[in-house]
Parts: structure tokens; C-alpha cells; sequence
């Protein structure tokens, strides 16, 4: 996953030096940013990780995602949704998104960076009862 300030062509750099799947996360405001990326890095990555913008971190901030965005508009490469999702707001995400994949990270820390078991353990089986 790459989640930096990574261009087009340094994603096509690195996924022809290591001979490996890319996973780019990308901050979207609005429907333009959806469709830049879509763009931008349709035939260099693998997967679009749909992400909040955010000037702190470039991910795994917590920062809700505006999941209407993708509604009605969803990007033509393979893609994940992520951005502040957490056991109470993944299945209305899931229901306005139809993601077929979704990334977390903060919504199940109990602290910056410490994630917790248990709380991995009910988000999984809040997603599979989804």
C-alpha cells in the first residue's frame, strides 16, 4: 500500500522494480478527485484505496469518508473503501458504497497505532453479518 505523495509514474516505478501488486491510497474530496484518480492511476495500479483527504496523515487518521461520493460514481478499477470506519459506521458505509473491499485501521485501535484484538474480531463479524 502506498499512501504518500507517490505520482502515476513513480507507482509505475515501483510496481515494475519489485514486481508487485499496488494498492494506492488516495484522498477524495469529490466526485473530480474519483475521477482524476480513476485517470491518473488506471493502468498503474492494481487497487484504488479510497481514502479521506487529509493534510495530518495520509492515512489511518480516522477521518470519516464521504461515502456518497462514490455513490452512483464508482471508480472503474478495482478499489477499497476506507476513511474513519469503525463497528458503527460500516454498514452504513457498506450499504452506500457497495465496496467490494474495505480497509480499517483506526477504528479498531484502542490507542495511536495499538490495535485491538477484540475489537478486529467484532468488526469482522459486524462486516460478515453485513
Amino acid at each position: 500500500q502506498l499512501h504518500g505523495n507517490e505520482t502515476p509514474l513513480r507507482c509505475k516505478e515501483i510496481k515494475v522494480k519489485f514486481e508487485i501488486p499496488i494498492i494506492k491510497g488516495i484522498g477524495i474530496k469529490n466526485k473530480l478527485d474519483l475521477i482524476k484518480a480513476n485517470q491518473d492511476y488506471e493502468n498503474l495500479c492494481d487497487i484504488l484505496l479510497l481514502d479521506s483527504p487529509s493534510s495530518i496523515l495520509p492515512g489511518g487518521n480516522g477521518e470519516i469518508f464521504n461515502w456518497n461520493i462514490i455513490k452512483n460514481c464508482e471508480p472503474s478499477k478495482k478499489w477499497m473503501l476506507a476513511g474513519g470506519l469503525n463497528i458503527n459506521n460500516i454498514e452504513k458505509a457498506v450499504k452506500i458504497s457497495n465496496p467490494p473491499a474495505i480497509d480499517i485501521s483506526s477504528g479498531v485501535e484502542i490507542s495511536k497505532g495499538i490495535k485491538d484484538p477484540e475489537m478486529i474480531k467484532n468488526f469482522i463479524t459486524k462486516c460478515r453479518n453485513i
